[in-house]
């Protein structure tokens, strides 16, 4: 039979089980993987127009970042080592001042670094929506829209309206071939005010959307929302109703026992964001605590205003490592766990389950090659150990969304780098003075007075 394209002698993880095959082969054909399974079976089989050879590479599902801030890209390093709620001030000042363009550009370099690091499908949660689908169309990745909805603190002359994130939802969805879909994005619990947040579910309940938020993020959210409501973030949500399968709470580090057991038995989908976290020491997610009690935990950078990047990699050896030293106990969340949590689970944190996240048979070919010729990823064996532990997204050498080859030997083939990096500085630094602060090379943006 005939394919468009075979890949061929690589280690091929599908994550269906735990099974690899260590020279193993994935046919495709049109938007479609038609086979999987051993080079030997499979190349038999199967002719291509066009055949890569991974020999001595890892095959695996493009990775899933369900939690970002795209075009913050542009906030890189603008805010760091500041507590969460300055760093919100700081941030809500900057971007009252954006403007499509903006959006435009960094959502542009967002991609270009996320395809580069070997993630091929995105949560995104931010403003001007319209200019981050434009970028997701443009590149060929995935992607996965709300447009935020606030009620009060935020940007400025920024629509954050419900209305807003509705008619977003309702022009983009099921756009791009199909790589676009999309959620209603209220911000949180304590930018939102009930009235609105029972509005989103009774709007995502009528257009059939899925809901992505901010959800017990940091202390000064869990004393605000006791303050306007008496009772905690994930209490809230569930006594109006917000939570359940279509609901995606990021970060959830404030949760107890019994709100664990409130999100398992809404089936409620978590995402965490550890390297976050950490840098703006807001909490650390009990992670295992809720993966063993069959809560679906997945994976996410956040905006690299606050992680400062998109690689999630990277993501996944701070995830491993982090709970590790929490719980003192060097066997929690293995790096079988953490992949599913970068795959597997982040597809079903935005119901896509179906189309991506495993290497199988009529789903989407959506999928990455790492190469392995480098000395900090010899000697090769033990895969998931060496992608979770000593990986990077430098080492992802071809991503593939949708059956088309979207970065071919680091090199990306829908758009022109070099125009973004230029043009994403220049957004940058056009931002920086519309909004009243200065940079320079040698240290953080200062107001100017």
């Amino acid at each position: 039979m005939d394919a468009d394209l075979l890949i061929k002698n690589g280690v091929v993880i599908p994550m269906v089980g735990q099974k690899i095959f260590n020279r193993g082969a994935i046919a495709i054909d049109g938007d479609k993987i038609v086979a999987v399974g051993p080079t030997t079976e499979v190349a038999d089989e199967y002719g291509a127009r066009r055949v890569i050879d991974a020999g001595g590479a890892i095959v695996l599902p493009g990775l899933i970042n369900t939690h970002t801030h795209l075009a913050m890209t542009l906030f890189r390093g603008v805010s760091d080592d500041l507590p969460v709620m300055k760093w919100l001030e700081r941030i809500w000042s900057i971007e009252s001042s954006l403007t499509p363009q903006d959006v435009y550009w960094g959502a542009m370099l967002g991609c270009l670094e996320m395809i580069r690091s070997g993630t091929t499908c995105f949560a995104d949660h931010y403003f001007f929506m319209n200019q981050v689908a434009r970028a997701v169309e443009e590149t060929g990745i995935r992607g996965v829209l709300a447009q935020a909805i606030f009620d009060k603190w935020g940007p400025g002359d920024i629509d954050t309206s419900l209305e807003g994130g509705l008619n977003f939802a309702k022009k983009f969805r099921d756009t791009a071939n199909n790589r676009i879909t999309c959620m209603l994005g209220p911000h949180g619990t304590f930018t939102c005010s009930s009235d609105t947040l029972k509005r989103v579910r009774q709007t995502a309940n009528e257009e059939k959307l899925r809901i992505h938020m901010h959800m017990a993020e940091s202390k000064e959210e869990v004393d605000e929302v006791k303050k306007q409501h008496g009772k905690t973030p994930v209490r809230f949500l569930a006594d109006i109703g917000l939570l359940g399968p279509d609901l995606l709470g990021a970060h959830a580090i404030y949760v107890d026992e019994k709100e664990m057991s409130l999100l398992k038995r809404t089936d409620t989908k978590v995402n965490h964001n550890p390297t976050t976290n950490t840098k703006g020491a807001t909490g650390t997610s009990p992670v295992p605590e809720m993966l063993k009690r069959k809560i679906n935990v997945s994976l996410g950078t956040d905006g690299a205003g606050s992680n400062n990047t998109l690689d999630m990699l990277e993501e996944m050896k701070v995830t491993a490592i982090l709970h590790k030293l929490r719980l003192r106990d060097p066997s929690v969340l293995s790096a079988w766990q953490v992949l599913e949590m970068a795959t597997l689970n982040g597809a079903k944190a935005v119901g896509l389950e179906e189309k991506i996240g495993s290497l199988e048979v009529g789903k989407k070919a959506d999928l990455i090659i790492v190469k392995t010729d480098k000395p900090h990823l010899i000697p090769m064996h033990n895969v998931p150990s060496l992608l979770v532990y000593s990986a990077n997204g430098n080492d992802v050498d071809t991503v593939i969304v949708d059956g088309r080859v979207i970065m071919d030997h680091r090199k990306i083939l829908t758009v022109d780098e070099e125009e973004i990096l230029r043009k994403a500085q220049e957004a940058f630094e056009g931002l920086l003075g519309r909004s009243g602060w200065k940079f320079s090379a040698s240290k953080m943006p200062e107001r100017q007075l």
